[in-house]
This record gives C-alpha cells, structure tokens and sequence, in this order.
C-alpha cells in the first residue's frame, strides 16, 4: 500500500510540474509570437508572421482550442495577406485566405476574443476584395457583416472602426464612402484606443495604425498640416512605423511640393496673355451595347478629381459600341478622366445594394484602384500636343 501511496505521489508531482512546465512555455511562446507580429507588422515582413503562426501550431498540439493562439494564428493570416495585396502576390490568398477565415471562426463565439475574430475575418476579406473585383458584391457584404457582428459583440472594439475606415476611405463617395466618413470611423476608433491603453489587453495592435490611415485621410482632402500632425502622432506611439517614416511621410513633402509648384504654375498662367490649348481626342472602347449614353468627366486638378467636379464635361451617344470624343481649345497641362456607360440615361453611375457600381466605367490611363476608384496620381496624363489621342478602356 506504501508503494502504491508513493507512486501515485509521484505521478502527482510529474503531472503538475509538466502543467506549470506547460503554462510557462505557453507564456514564453506568447510572448514570442506577440513580439513577431510586430516586428513583422512594423516591419512589413510576412516572415515574421509565417514564424508566428508556427508557434501558434506548437501551444495547440498541447490544447487544439487555445484561443489566444488560435487568434493570434488568425491575425498573422490577415497580415500577410496584407503584405501579398500590397506586394500582388497571389500565393498569399491561395495558401492563407481559407486558413484564415477558418481560424478567426473558431472565435466567433468566444466570450473574450468574438469581436476581435470577427474583425480579422473582415479585414482579411477586405483584402480579397481589394485583389479580386469578380466577387465584390459578395464580398464587400461579407467585410461590412463582420464588422457589424464584431460590433455587436463589443462596441468599445477600436479595431472596429479603423477597419470600417479604411473601407470607407478606400470607397468612393457615390458608393456611400468618402475621407469624411472615414476620418470619423478613424476618430472613434482613436478615442477608444486613448481609455483603453491603460487597460492589459490581449490585443493591442492598430493605434498607430490608424493614425497613419486618418494622416492619409487628410491628405486626399488636400490637409496637408493636419495629415503632418496625424502621421506625427503615429511615429510617437511607434518611432519604428517604417510605413509612416520611409513612404508616407515622403509623399506628404513632394505633395507639399507639388502644391506649392502647382500655384505659382497658376500665377504664372494667369499672368500669361494666351496659353497653349489644342484639341485632346479620346478613344473609349469595351461597351457592351449601344444603349444609353456615355457621360465623361475631364479634371484638370486633384481636388476636382476627388470632389467629382470636373474641369469639363461631355455625353455622347454610342455607336457599333465605340465612341471617339473631342475636348477642343483646352490648354495644355496634366488632366484625368473619369467616365460611364449611362445606360438607362439617368445622368448618374447606377450602384447595387452594397455600392458596386452596376454600369461600366473607366478611367484614363486604364487605371484600376484596389477598392474604389484610382487615385488622381495614377490616373493623371499631360496634354502637351494638339490632336494628342488617349484610349480608355470601360469594365
């Protein structure tokens, strides 16, 4: 009986000291896998997220249903999806997209990490979206259904609002977005990061973050001092935000620079007894049918471009679904062009229930923006020569 008191004393004793060995190694590789995805965020490098998602493996051989692992599996799916959008790598949404959407649903009722989950789902569909436009009805629902369930699990969630933002930012104002919509989301999301830092959270990424996004924000506003505060701001919570300091930061000053340039170019011109014009001869092709008509918009500035007020307007009907317009005595400098196919003549881009516009449009350049339309930079052209000739293709 002796013996037997003995060794199950000692099973005892081996059972709890490989629990507390376990709890520890658990709290070590945490503490690895959180510091990973930063540096791996900060750094934009998916290695340190590919790392972290195989220490989140080895603490679920020991317990399959560790939610922290589980989530933070999750999160580091999304980021580097992030990095493939940026980097159009497609080996990125074939190997993590379904994995991730499957790890973020495993918290989708859990009582402590539901909201955040639901977050990570919407923001990894969002990318997709961003790469895939084929199902963007399907999947803008599906980005803006997360997010409201994430809400409604934990309204006090920042990460909410920064990821609702960035949908917006990246929406135009037509398809119910805009940078005022999105700089509000932005300014909740702020507020609640400021009560709860103080707060020892499992999940503490984005404060940064969305300063940076409210910086870019302002920028597409033409606030230019406010988007320098912003990113400031950002560089205070995290000195290392190389996103902040090496490409953001240096688009702002050649912004400032070009809109300094852009008005003594203006006094310059105004100043001048007759500037150079000619006629700028568009080529739009891909229409489907003749109906309707085609309405065309010329813009001659970055304000007008992403306020939609056009330096000029044309519509014209549609023939053997081609069309060849003329912008005749315009004066020579950089312009963009946004156009439609008006199909049922109601002057306006016709959306579905989710904002995706359900009649052709296009842009010069043939520019394609990843969630809502290309920004001015990627779209803008010079005029330089009369009779000069651009195609645009409508999709």
């Amino acid at each position: 009986m002796k013996t037997v008191n003995k060794c199950l004393k000692l099973i005892l004793i081996i059972f709890f000291s490989m629990q507390i060995t376990n709890a520890t190694s658990k709290e070590a590789l945490m503490k690895e896998i959180k510091d990973l995805t930063y540096k791996g965020y900060f750094q934009f490098d998916n290695s340190h997220f590919i790392n972290a998602i195989g220490l989140c493996e080895r603490i679920k051989t020991v317990n399959p249903e560790d939610a922290e692992a589980i989530y933070y599996s999750a999160y580091s799916g999304y980021r580097i999806l992030n990095i493939g959008m940026v980097r159009e790598e497609a080996s990125a949404f074939n190997n993590y997209y379904d994995k991730t959407i499957n790890e973020a649903s495993k918290l989708f009722d859990n009582k402590q990490l539901s909201s955040e989950a639901y977050v990570v789902a919407a923001s990894a569909v969002m990318m997709k979206l961003a790469v895939d436009k084929s199902d963007a009805p399907n999947l803008s629902a599906k980005t803006h259904g997360y997010l409201d369930n994430a809400e409604k699990k934990d309204k006090n969630n920042p990460r909410i609002y920064l990821t609702r933002g960035i949908m917006f930012y990246n929406t135009p104002v037509q398809f119910g977005g805009g940078v005022e919509k999105a700089i509000k989301q932005f300014e909740i999301a702020l507020k609640l990061f400021e009560n709860n830092e103080a707060e020892n959270q499992k999940i503490s990424w984005g404060h940064a973050e969305t300063y940076a996004w409210k910086g870019q924000a302002y920028l597409r506003g033409n606030e230019v001092e406010l988007s320098k505060q912003a990113y400031e701001k950002a560089l205070n919570i995290e000195p290392n935000f190389g996103w902040v300091e090496y490409q953001l930061l240096p688009q702002l000053e050649n912004a400032s620079t070009s809109s300094a340039k852009s008005e003594m170019d203006s006094q310059t011109e105004a100043a001048t007894t007759e500037a150079e014009s000619g006629t700028l001869k568009i080529v739009f092709e891909n229409f489907e049918s003749n109906e309707g008509k085609l309405s065309i918009g010329l813009h001659n500035s970055k304000q007008g471009y992403n306020d939609n007020k056009p330096f000029q307007v044309g519509s014209t009907e549609i023939k053997n679904q081609k069309v060849i317009y003329s912008f005749e005595n315009i004066p020579f400098g950089e312009y963009a062009v946004k156009c439609y196919h008006d199909e049922n003549s109601n002057n306006e881009l016709d959306t579905n229930l989710f904002g995706i516009p359900s009649e052709a449009y296009g842009f010069s350049n043939n520019a394609r923006g990843s969630f809502g339309p290309p920004d001015y930079v990627e779209s803008k052209f010079n005029f330089d020569s009369d009779g000069q000739q651009i195609k645009i293709k409508l999709d």
